[in-house]
């Protein structure tokens, strides 16, 4: 009978062992033999592999996810942003267009104004019975100056009453009409305005007698209506050399006669 030998101390065994007589170890091929181990290196492998794969397609997921609902924000805030733009472009384009139209409908306005005025003091002068005064003289006139202080430059004009003063009055441009905020006293008559910046000064002797003061008007609005304050007063000097008496500093306001309307075409509105 052959000769075996024991797998764990190499100690000769007889054929027929069932144990090294040695070490006492199992004879391999002894029918007594223990099953072998089973190697589960590679199925920990195969599934450590596999739960890897998993993870990386779940996170690959997520992140794609994310992207995307990061980029559909993106793309709704893009979205946003430019109707926003072409939104405010488009207002824009709309005020450019409405203040330009604004400008001549008050252009238009004033010159209506001056025609109805002076179609107004025709009329009195024919119930009157008296001559018609011609729109060259110095009694029809007008001028503009913003005294209200929000960029659009009033309508001022005075006009002969029909008696020996004038008459003053002043019109601004609102809520798509024309409306009076100033029309002066009896007791005044203006001969002169000057700009002093802020606000406008009128310089009035009402009558003719020497004792008669000079005054001066600061026009002052009030958010409504204008109204005028007494600044200064002053009795002129009479001498061999004429009437002496203290005149503002401040510009003369060119006036203009009611048949040139030139000065109303070229009026530009100030921005606030």
């Amino acid at each position: 009978m052959d000769e075996k030998y024991c797998h764990r101390c190499g100690s000769p065994v007889p054929g027929d062992a069932k144990f090294c007589t040695k070490c006492g170890a199992p004879v391999v091929g002894s029918g007594n033999d223990a099953p072998a181990p089973r190697n589960n290196h590679a199925e920990i492998r195969a599934l450590l592999i596999a739960i890897g794969v998993l993870a990386l397609l779940v996170a690959a997921i997520w992140v794609y996810g994310v992207y995307s609902e990061k980029r559909a924000a993106r793309m709704v805030h893009d979205k946003f942003i430019s109707d926003s733009l072409q939104a405010v472009e488009r207002h824009r384009q709309d005020s450019i267009e409405w203040e330009q139209g604004r400008l001549d409908r008050i252009k238009t306005a004033y010159k209506k104004e001056i025609d109805n005025c002076i179609k107004r003091v025709k009329d009195d002068y024919q119930r009157w019975g008296m001559p018609v005064p011609g729109l060259e003289d110095n009694d029809f006139y007008y001028f503009l100056y913003d005294v209200t202080g929000n960029g659009v430059p009033e309508l001022c004009m005075g006009y002969p009453s029909g008696g020996e003063q004038g008459y003053f009055g002043i019109w601004t441009y609102e809520n798509e009409k024309m409306r009076r905020i100033y029309s002066e006293s009896e007791k005044t008559c203006f001969y002169s305005f000057h700009d002093c910046g802020d606000y406008l000064l009128g310089i009035s002797q009402w009558g003719t007698d020497a004792d008669v003061p000079y005054e001066w008007h600061k026009f002052v609005y009030d958010g409504k209506n204008l109204s005028t304050k007494v600044i200064f007063s002053e009795v002129a000097v009479y001498t061999e050399e004429g009437e002496k008496s203290t005149q503002p500093t401040e510009p003369e306001i060119k006036t203009y006669k009611v048949t040139d309307k030139s000065p109303i075409d070229r009026m530009t509105i100030r921005k606030k």
